[in-house]
């Protein structure tokens, strides 16, 4: 499957397993910015909808560990609403992050209802506890690195 990437970055081979009385594999194949099931379907791999501080908390939601959060994991629901990537945050990423993220596969879409900072809800008050702590969190890199000078 990977050299189907040839130069295109990033590019990543998964194995899915679904356990239970119905067990079936799905083998994804991420090359830049879209997900190729192996029966041609493809979905998206980047949304543009995640930008500013949400961006630079998030980064690559499909990256290993998820958010560079040691903790996160990453699950796919499919269901009556559609499929969708749900980005477990333990808290443990440069924002304070818990909860989770909804990612549509289909459409640029997210779903911030479960994602919070500090105990307060995305949007009742999240967003202000993200930037507040990414800021002290670029402040602490800035300080370690001049020490370090």
């Amino acid at each position: 499957m990977l050299a189907q990437c040839d130069s295109i970055r990033p590019c990543a081979a998964e194995r899915w397993v679904r356990k239970g009385p119905e067990a079936e594999v799905l083998t994804l194949l991420r090359r830049g910015d879209k997900i190729a099931h192996v029966d041609g379907t493809e979905w998206i791999a980047t949304w543009w909808s995640i930008s500013g501080i949400l961006r630079a908390c998030l980064g690559d939601p499909l990256s290993v560990p998820p958010t560079s959060d040691p903790g996160a994991h990453r699950t796919l629901h499919t269901g009556p609403d559609g499929t969708r990537w749900r980005i477990h945050l333990s808290g443990q990423n440069p924002c304070g992050l818990t909860g989770a993220v909804d990612l549509m596969v289909d459409e640029d879409k997210l779903d911030l209802s479960r994602l919070s900072c500090g105990g307060e809800p995305w949007k009742k008050g999240g967003r202000s506890c993200a930037i507040a702590r990414r800021a002290a969190a670029l402040e602490l890199k800035s300080a370690n690195h001049k020490a370090g000078d």
